[in-house]
């Protein structure tokens, strides 16, 4: 039997981890597909609100979109973060 070169026994498992590491990457990408789509859907809802804000003028697309991103920061975080203790109970 012929010998191995020092180091390609090394130079395969790295192999073998990086294939599971993107078979893995791309089963939780799938995964996380209708939640990337949410948070897009999100945020074109948002820019929609806007436009139509802006036609009132200058004034009001200031305020409205202030309060987007108030709602957007805070609100969220208000609403989600009992959740979060909630499944750590």
């Amino acid at each position: 039997m012929a010998q191995e070169p020092a180091g390609t026994a090394l130079h395969d498992d790295a192999g073998c981890w990086q294939g599971l590491a993107m078979a893995e990457m791309k089963r939780l990408l799938h995964l996380a597909e209708p939640i990337i789509a949410s948070c897009f859907v999100q945020n074109a809802v948002n820019i929609m609100s806007l436009m139509f804000v802006g036609h009132l003028g200058k004034l009001n697309l200031a305020g409205a979109s202030l309060a987007i991103s108030i709602t957007s920061a805070t609100g969220l975080n208000i609403v989600v973060s009992p959740l979060y203790l909630w499944f750590t109970l």
